[in-house]
């Protein structure tokens, strides 16, 4: 049993007893910069870098001492030769982590995030280990490289400049002043924008170069020059190195603001005392591109840690994020280690939303992925709290990377309808009806719980079992529709009803859904797993662009046409019979029934090529389908995608 020795060490040190036998012993190294002080406190300085070091297997027969030491450990390097990549974009060296799995199958693991601007430098360090003898160790690194957020150039020189932590300044990322595009800006010295200093600067449409005094927060010297005339602001440290220590939290900023280090900011000073200086600052805040990448070493840490991504040998994800008409989106990808239950991640703010990114990711069977997308934005800071909104949180089914090449993923497509969670599938065991949690499911198969919030702006669902007229089961309220219903024995039809509204003041789309199942279930072993009940699915295709709008006339080569694919959700091979479809432009009030065109199970039909003159600005829609067993669909989805602008 481990316990704390009687004395302790001095310093940092720490001494326990443990039963003799084989142990991993691993831990993070945060190294602070040449200027602080190593005082063991993670807070009281933005660390410069961060490693994973130790010994995961140790072997303990006598008094042992086992030193954790970072200068010892090599750092992890990632080239991606197929696309420019930010060293300095906040949040790029994401973490780590690592996971042991001893000899009777029991497995620790543990994370390291870094969120961005909780590091100097974006670099990740891990020492090198033995392999190990007993169990089995991995040990992962992940970086998030994207295009440069912000590059600066001046005189010929490229800089690294990079953002303060965005949560000082703001809690959402409209909030936070950033470059999108080009600027050429005449430098300026602006001291340290004390009221003497500016006066005699002009600094009209300017980049400020602005020396930090610790005694002053940076917003306030950044807004000080901006009040000036600057258009953007870069801070240098006033010590050697750099710091991203924002000085106090909470005061927002005016313009975009970046950081430099005591060297560059010197070196650009000496170029403004030969003559006026002119620098190119450029800003990608929503990149193109995207390299999630999660390396995993088997077994021990090797000495060599360099990686080349080669986007040839990546599995590439092209991914829509798509909003209700306008909006804001978060998101966030968890990585699996081998063994683990459970993995850590962070959110991340989708810098504008819609977007359009391709994803790419390392292949390894034995990592398994679990992507999220959030709507609106998640607040990253709490500097300026607003009341709360429930939001959507949509979960991708678990999945793993295994092949190079290209595959389409989309978020939040319209419409959002009531459904069930691929991965966890409705079933049967004997006479009682498993039910997993019910939810939003998203054109793409994106599944996101939807209950009543307690305050009455959150969702407002109903879910219902029914035995011909007979109510077996109900959930709703702020009740989760999950659970078990012992059902009547042998073969029967049943029909499940699940309705939800969403009340939120974020909604415009899927504002009230319905869909209704119709099964026929029989009695299955109780002594096997459950038998998987094949309730119709149907996937939407509704041709919205990433607002979730349909293309004008102006935009398109005919009347719009929407597809609908049915299926079951246990992949069963059931003849599908028939599907209808049926249109409303007043929310429901009227429909008019849309001719079909089948072509195996997917079905398309045509949209009027203008709407009614006193539409509401939304198609609305209702769905009905059947296989050849009896097994029914029928789906109601109000104000499913908007009408054209024009």
């Amino acid at each position: 049993m481990l316990e704390p020795c009687a004395e302790q060490p001095a310093g940092l040190d720490i001494c326990l007893r443990v039963p003799a036998g084989t142990y991993s012993v691993m831990g993070w190294v945060l190294t602070k910069p040449a200027w602080a002080e190593s005082d063991g406190d993670l807070f009281t300085t933005i660390p410069l870098h961060s490693a994973l070091v130790g010994d995961p297997e140790v072997t303990v027969d006598a008094d042992l001492t086992v030193v954790l030491d970072a200068r010892e450990a090599t750092e992890v390097e990632v080239t991606t030769p197929d696309h420019v990549t930010g060293a300095g974009n906040l949040g790029a060296a994401a973490g780590f982590s690592w996971a042991r799995t001893a000899a009777d199958g029991t497995t620790a693991a543990e994370y390291l995030l870094n969120p961005p601007g909780s590091q100097i430098e974006e670099r990740l360090f891990m020492a090198p280990t033995d392999e190990v003898t007993v169990g089995a160790f991995s040990a992962s690194s992940r970086f998030r490289l994207a295009a440069p957020e912000v590059m600066l150039e001046a005189g010929g020189t490229a800089l690294h400049p990079s953002y303060y932590p965005p949560p000082a300044f703001s809690d959402q990322t409209w909030q936070l002043p950033v470059l999108d595009g080009e600027l050429e800006l005449p430098v300026v010295d602006a001291g340290t924008a004390t009221p003497a200093e500016l006066a005699g600067a002009d600094l009209d449409g300017a980049l400020a170069l602005v020396r930090r005094d610790p005694a002053v927060a940076v917003a306030e010297q950044a807004n000080a020059a901006a009040a000036a005339g600057a258009r953007m602001v870069a801070v240098y440290h006033h010590l050697p190195g750099s710091s991203a220590d924002p000085g106090a939290w909470g005061i927002r900023l005016d313009v975009p603001t970046v950081r430099l280090s005591h060297e560059e900011g010197l070196a650009l000073l000496d170029r403004m005392a030969a003559g006026p200086l002119t620098a190119t600052a450029t800003g990608t805040p929503s990149s193109p591109y995207l390299y999630d990448l999660s390396h995993t070493e088997h077994g021990r840490i090797p000495a060599e840690l360099s990686y080349v991504a080669d986007s040839d040998e990546l599995a590439a994800v092209e991914r829509d994020f798509s909003v209700q008409v306008a909006g804001s989106l978060s998101e966030a990808s968890w990585a699996f280690e081998p063994g683990a239950d459970f993995s850590a991640t962070w959110a991340h703010a989708v810098p504008s939303a819609p977007a359009e990114r391709v994803d790419y990711y390392v292949l390894d069977p034995e990592i398994v992925w679990q992507h999220h997308v959030r709507t609106p934005q998640e607040p990253y800071s709490g500097n300026w709290p607003e009341p709360f909104v429930t939001p959507l949180k949509l979960l991708s089914t678990l999945r793993t990377y295994e092949e190079p090449g290209t595959e389409e993923t989309s978020w939040l497509r319209q419409p959002l309808a009531p459904g069930f969670d691929s991965g966890q599938p409705m079933a049967r065991q004997g006479d009682v009806l498993i039910i997993p949690t019910a939810g939003y499911v998203d054109a793409d198969g994106n599944f996101a719980e939807a209950v009543a919030d307690g305050f009455g702006q959150g969702y407002q669902g109903l879910f219902q079992v029914w035995h011909g007229d007979e109510l077996i089961g109900e959930a709703g309220g702020t009740d989760l529709p999950s659970g078990t219903i012992l059902l009547p024995p042998g073969e029967e039809t049943f029909r499940i009803d699940y309705a939800i509204e969403n009340r939120t003041p974020w909604v415009e789309l899927s504002t009230l859904t319905r869909t209704s199942w119709t099964f026929v279930s029989a009695t299955t072993s109780e002594d096997e797993e459950p038998a998987v009940v094949p309730l119709l699915t149907l996937d939407h295709d509704l041709g919205a662009d990433l607002t979730n709008r349909l293309p004008g006339p102006r935009d398109r080569r005919g009347p719009n046409e929407i597809q609908v694919s049915a299926g079951h959700l246990a992949g069963a091979d059931t003849r599908i019979t028939g599907l209808t479809v049926e249109a409303s432009y007043d929310d429901g009030d009227t429909w008019q029934t849309l001719r079909v065109r089948r072509d195996g199970d997917t079905f398309a039909a045509h949209l009027p090529n203008r709407p009614p003159r006193d539409n509401s600005g939304f198609v609305s829609f209702r769905f009905s389908a059947e296989d050849a067993d009896g097994n029914r669909i029928d789906q109601e989805v109000i104000r499913a995608a908007a009408l054209p602008a024009d």
